[in-house]
């Protein structure tokens, strides 16, 4: 605990105040030597008046000492008062620290969270692929292994070769059905290489999106964190009847944080699917829009989320973004996505704004500024 010390701008208040009693003691005094001649001091008016201005000075002596100890009484309790806080402050600073703390675990949390509710899809988008690859491989050593042989036997014929032969040949050629198997093998090699970008593509949706703690900004584009939080979210839109259109205009790259984008962009793309269901739309719109100032004109990216589900209520749509807020049930969800997303927007020196009323959908409105 620290000790307060005293103030300088305090000492000098009551310096300043004992100064000017001082002062006035010492005026006074002067005043009655320079009136009160020697030859005046006999007259009974004299002695009355000097009698009053003792009883005055005897009463500012005991004002004086009177002061003089309710300042000192007043500077400890200053003293006592810088102290508390001082203290209040150090404790301030801590709780402060610990909120930073705090907030810094709920956004992992949250982050963590996300991934979570992910990692399912995406293990099931990844085994598909996999899988095919892993059971085209068989049939392909087959079929190839067919071929070579074939091969094997045109190899070995010689001139003067006989109808006995060819005739070998031929039947070989139509036991393996040679033109089958080397359409067989394209369609293997076809889908292997399919099965293989798409696991590419996740790993890499799934890279990018877990991008959430870069110290430094980067230039993207925020076309791009739109397709790879797709990605990331096929395991839900192709087994549903949900319908996700996009009207994505040509965006000029933005220094940002990329990760963190994606994580707004995966939280409001969530609730918009949860919102609408399996059956609803969500339509995605990018554009660049100009601002005119005084001297110069300023760009933003604009990304607009909108989809046809029940809308948000009237009364609850100003709390939203509030920490921990949410209409899901019990367990279902953190309340902290959107709280988070609206952090996140306002590190970027960004606004996300939400349109919505009953029955009417939701749109999302994010506006990035293009530095």
């Amino acid at each position: 605990m620290r000790t307060a010390q005293p103030n300088n701008d305090d000492n000098d208040t009551i310096g300043g105040i004992r100064d000017m009693i001082d002062n006035v003691h010492r005026l006074l005094k002067r005043q009655i030597s320079k009136h009160i001649k020697p030859e005046h001091l006999e007259s009974d008016e004299a002695k009355a008046f000097l009698t009053a201005v003792n009883e005055a000075y005897s009463s500012f002596e005991e004002d004086h000492k009177l002061l003089e100890r309710t300042l000192e009484i007043s500077s400890n309790e200053l003293f006592k008062v810088n102290l508390e806080l001082d203290n209040a402050k150090g404790e301030l600073e801590q709780l402060v620290t610990d909120l930073r703390d705090t907030q810094t675990q709920l956004v992992q949390s949250e982050k963590m969270a996300s991934l979570g509710q992910l990692t399912a899809g995406i293990a099931h988008e990844l085994n598909n692929p996999i899988n095919f690859v892993t059971n085209s491989i068989n049939p392909l050593k087959r079929d190839i292994e067919r071929i070579i042989n074939l091969l094997k036997m045109y190899e070995e014929l010689q001139p003067g070769i006989t109808k006995e032969i060819l005739d070998r040949i031929q039947a070989y050629r139509e036991e393996i059905d040679f033109d089958y198997t080397v359409e067989e093998i394209n369609s293997l090699l076809s889908g292997m290489d399919e099965g293989a970008k798409r696991t590419s593509n996740i790993v890499r949706g799934l890279k990018n999106f877990s991008r959430l703690d870069e110290a430094e900004h980067k230039k993207a584009n925020i076309n791009d964190c739109i397709e790879s939080t797709l990605i990331l979210l096929q395991h839900i839109i192709k087994h549903s009847a949900l319908e996700i259109s996009k009207e994505l205009a040509p965006l000029p790259e933005i220094e940002c944080y990329p990760g963190q984008l994606n994580q707004v962009l995966m939280n409001i793309l969530t609730n918009a699917m949860q919102a609408v269901g399996e059956k609803g739309k969500i339509h995605i719109k990018t554009s660049l829009i100009t601002e005119s100032c005084l001297h110069n004109a300023k760009n933003y990216v604009v990304v607009s989320i909108k989809d046809n589900g029940p809308g948000i209520p009237t009364e609850i749509i100003d709390k939203i973004f509030n920490p921990f807020f949410t209409t899901k049930d019990v367990g279902q969800g953190t309340g902290l996505g959107l709280s988070i997303s609206y952090g996140i927007i306002q590190k970027h020196h960004g606004k996300i704004e939400v349109l919505s009323g009953p029955g009417s959908g939701a749109e999302f409105i994010i506006t990035l500024p293009n530095k």
